[in-house]
C-alpha cells in the first residue's frame, strides 16, 4: 500500500535551507572576491609604476652615467696617446658615447613628458644635469681641439683643470637623479607592501568569518539530513530483503516526507516482485526438472539401442574372424596335401625316368621293371587321392569366402541402421530445441561412424572378393592336378597289362613311359603352383582375420565413444561418478610397445586423468601412469583427441570414466 506526503510549504524545505545557506556563503565569497580584486590592482598599478616608469627613467640615467665616464676615460687617452690612430679610435669613441647620451636623453624627455605624475624636484635635478653637460661640452671640444693642433701642454692643462671637476659635477648630479627614482621606488614598495600586509589581516578576518558561516550551514544542513539517514537505512534493509513496517519521515511536510513516500512505494513493490521472483523460481525449477528427465530418457534411449548394434556388429566381427582363422587353417592344410603331392609327383618323375633309362634292358630286367611299374601305380593312386582332396579343401575354402562375405553384408546392412539411428537422433535433437543441440553433435559423430565401419566393410568385401579369385585359381588347378594324375594311373594300369608282352610292345612301353614321365613333370609343377595359390589363399584369411579383428576393436572404441559423447555433451546427463578438478605437474606414460614419455596432467577424476603431450597413441592401449607423488596406476587409454588423451584407471572398480 503507498503512502502519499504533502507538499512542502515554502520557507521549510530542506532545498530552501541549503539555497539561504549557500547564497550566504557565496555572497561572502563575491565580497572577498572584489575586495581583494580592488587590492590587487592597488598594488599592481604601484608596482607597474616601479617597473614601467621609475625604473625606466633609473635606466636612462645609468646610460648617461656610463656614456659620461666612458667619454671621460676616451678624452684622457686622446691627451695622452702619442699614436694617431689610436687617437683616432679614441675620438671615434668619444663621438659614438655622446651620439648615445643623445638618444638616452631623448627618450627620458619622452618618457617623464608622458608621467602624469613627475615632480619638480626630478624636473630640477634633471636641468641640473642639462647645465652641467651644456658647460663641459666646449671643454670637450677645447681639449679635442688642441690635442688636434699638437698642442698636448694645453690639452694636457685643459683636462686637468677644467674637464676633470666637470665631469665629477656632471656624474654626480647623474648619480642623485638615480637615487632620487630609487627613493621613489623605495617609498612605492613601502605602500604595496603596507597594501598586502592589510590585505591579508582583512583575508584572515573573512577566512574566519566564511568558516564561521560554512561551519553554521553544515550544521544546519546536517540537522535537515538527520531523517534522510535513518530513511538511507531503511532502505539499506530494504535492500537486504528484510521486511520494514515503519517508513522514517512519514507524514512530514518536506523532501523527507516526499521521499518517506517513494520508499513505501518501493517497499510494496519490492515485496510484490518477491512474491513473483519466488513463483518465477519455482516455474523454473519444475521445467528444469522436466527437461533434465526429457534429456536423460532420450540419452538412455540413445545409448541402449547404439549398445545393442555396436554389440551386433562386434559379435558378427568375432564370427567373421573365426570364419577367417578356419579359412586360413584350411589354406594351410592345402598347402601341406599340394607339398605331399608334389613330392609324390616328383618321385613318380624319378621312376618314370629311371624306368625310361633302362627300357633298353627290359629283357633282362623284367622282374624289376613290373615292381616298379607297381609302385609308379600305387604312387600315382596316391596322388589322386591327395589330389581330391586338395580340390575338396579348396571348395570348402571358397564356400567360407562366400559365407564372410554374408557377414559383410550384414555388417553393412547395421552400419545403414545406425546411419538411421543418426538421423532419428538428429530429428529428436531438433525437436528438444536448444537443450537437445548437444545430442545434434552426437547424431553427427554416429553418423560418420557409421560411414567408417561401412568403409571399413567395403575394404573386407574387396579383400573377400581376392580371395574368391586366387580359391577359383586354384580349384582349376587342382581339376588339372587330378587330371594329369588320373592320366598317369591310367598310363601305369596300361604299363602292368603290357609287361606279359613286352618283348613285342618295348618301344610301345619305352613311348608310354616318356609320355608318363612328361605327365609327372607337368603334374609337379602344378602341385607347386596349386601350394603357392594356398600359401596366398591363407595370407588373405590371415589378412581378414586381422581386419575382422580391428573392426571388432573399433567397434568396442565407437561404443565407448558414442557413449562418453552422450553423457558429456550437457550437464543435465552426465553420469560421471566424481566431479573432475583441475590438475598440475608432470608424470611419467610407459604404454605397451612404446617409450616411456614425459606428460603434463589436466584434469583428474576418481576413475581417470587427462595427461597432455603424448602423442602417438591409439584408444584401448594399455600401460602404467607413475605420478609425481610415487604413485603408480595400471591406465587404458578411453580417448584421444590431438596430444591430449584420457586415461582410466584400472584398479577401479567399475567401467571408470577417464577425466
Amino acid at each position: 500500500m503507498s503512502e502519499t506526503a504533502a507538499a512542502p510549504p515554502p520557507g521549510r524545505s530542506i532545498g530552501h535551507r541549503l539555497i539561504a545557506a549557500f547564497a550566504a556563503i557565496l555572497l561572502l565569497l563575491v565580497g572577498l572576491a572584489g575586495f581583494a580584486m580592488y587590492q590587487v590592482n592597488a598594488i599592481n598599478a604601484r608596482l607597474s609604476v616601479v617597473n614601467d616608469v621609475n625604473s625606466v627613467k633609473q635606466r636612462y640615467a645609468i646610460n648617461f652615467r656610463g656614456s659620461v665616464h666612458d667619454r671621460a676615460i676616451s678624452l684622457r687617452d686622446v691627451v695622452l696617446f702619442e699614436d694617431a690612430p689610436r687617437r683616432a679610435e679614441a675620438v671615434a669613441e668619444i663621438n659614438q658615447l655622446a651620439a648615445f647620451y643623445a638618444d638616452s636623453a631623448r627618450r627620458l624627455d619622452a618618457s617623464i613628458a608622458a608621467d602624469p605624475r613627475a615632480s619638480a624636484e626630478e624636473a630640477r635635478i634633471l636641468q641640473s644635469i642639462r647645465e652641467t653637460e651644456s658647460r663641459s661640452l666646449p671643454v670637450i671640444e677645447a681639449v679635442l681641439a688642441a690635442r688636434a693642433a699638437g698642442d698636448s701642454a694645453r690639452a694636457y692643462g685643459l683636462l686637468m683643470e677644467q674637464a676633470r671637476p666637470l665631469f665629477i659635477e656632471w656624474l654626480a648630479r647623474i648619480n642623485q637623479f638615480i637615487d632620487y627614482q630609487e627613493a621613489k621606488n623605495r617609498l612605492i614598495g613601502d605602500e604595496a607592501r603596507a597594501l598586502a600586509a592589510g590585505f591579508q589581516t582583512l583575508m584572515l578576518v573573512l577566512l574566519v568569518l566564511a568558516l564561521g558561516m560554512g561551519i553554521g550551514a553544515a550544521w544546519w544542513a546536517l540537522r535537515a539530513m538527520a531523517p534522510l539517514r535513518a530513511l538511507a537505512g531503511t532502505m539499506r534493509l530494504m535492500a537486504g530483503g528484510e521486511a520494514v513496517a515503519e517508513i522514517p519521515g512519514h507524514g512530514r511536510s518536506d523532501e523527507v516526507g516526499g521521499m518517506a513516500a517513494a520508499v513505501a512505494v518501493f517497499r510494496d513493490q519490492a515485496a510484490e516482485t518477491q512474491r513473483l521472483r519466488v513463483q518465477q523460481e519455482e516455474d523454473r525449477a519444475a521445467a528444469h526438472q522436466a527437461q533434465v528427465t526429457a534429456l536423460r530418457a532420450m540419452a538412455d534411449r540413445v545409448e541402449n539401442e547404439t549398445l545393442q548394434a555396436m554389440r551386433r556388429i562386434a559379435a558378427e566381427a568375432q564370427r567373421v574372424a573365426r570364419e577367417a582363422a578356419q579359412m586360413a587353417e584350411a589354406a594351410r592344410g592345402v598347402d601341406r596335401n599340394a607339398g605331399a603331392a608334389g613330392e609324390a609327383a616328383r618321385e613318380s618323375l624319378a621312376m618314370g625316368e629311371t624306368v625310361a633309362a633302362a627300357a633298353e634292358q627290359l629283357s633282362a630286367a623284367i622282374r624289376g621293371i613290373t615292381q616298379e611299374v607297381r609302385e609308379a601305380a600305387q604312387v600315382s593312386r596316391q596322388t589322386a587321392h591327395d589330389s581330391t582332396e586338395t580340390e575338396n579343401a579348396i571348395v570348402s575354402l571358397s564356400a567360407a569366402v562366400g559365407q564372410i562375405g554374408d557377414v559383410t553384408r550384414l555388417i553393412s546392412e547395421i552400419a545403414g541402421k545406425t546411419n538411421l539411428l543418426a538421423l532419428n537422433a538428429t530429428i529428436e535433437a531438433a525437436r528438444a530445441g536448444e537443450a537437445g543441440k548437444g545430442f545434434a553433435v552426437v547424431a553427427g559423430e554416429v553418423k560418420e561412424l557409421a560411414a567408417q565401419t561401412a568403409r571399413a566393410t567395403q575394404d573386407i568385401s574387396q579383400h573377400i572378393e581376392a580371395v574368391s579369385q586366387r580359391t577359383g585359381v586354384a580349384v582349376e588347378t587342382v581339376r588339372r592336378i587330378a587330371q594329369s594324375v588320373t592320366r598317369l594311373d591310367e598310363l601305369a594300369a596300361s604299363l602292368a597289362e603290357a609287361v606279359g608282352q613286352q618283348d613285342a610292345a618295348t618301344r610301345e612301353i619305352a613311348r608310354a613311359i616318356a609320355e608318363a614321365t612328361q605327365a609327372n613333370r607337368s603334374a609337379t609343377e602344378r602341385i607347386g603352383e596349386a601350394s603357392e595359390g594356398a600359401q596366398r589363399n591363407g595370407a588373405l584369411a590371415l589378412d581378414a582375420q586381422r581386419d575382422t579383428e580391428a573392426l571388432a576393436s573399433d567397434t568396442e572404441a565407437l561404443t565407448r565413444e558414442v557413449i562418453a559423447i552422450l553423457r558429456n555433451s550437457v550437464p543435465e546427463v552426465d553420469r560421471r561418478d566424481a566431479a573432475r578438478e583441475p590438475a598440475s605437474g608432470g608424470a611419467v606414460l610407459e604404454m605397451e610397445g612404446q617409450p616411456r614419455q614425459q606428460v603434463r596432467l589436466a584434469d583428474r577424476a576418481a576413475g581417470g586423468v587427462g595427461v597432455l603431450g603424448a602423442p602417438g597413441l591409439s584408444v584401448g592401449q594399455r600401460g602404467v601412469l607413475r605420478m609425481a607423488e610415487g604413485v603408480t596406476r595400471p591406465v587404458r587409454v578411453l580417448r584421444v583427441e590431438g596430444d591430449r588423451a584420457g586415461l582410466a584407471f584400472l584398479d577401479v572398480a567399475g567401467p571408470g570414466r577417464a577425466a
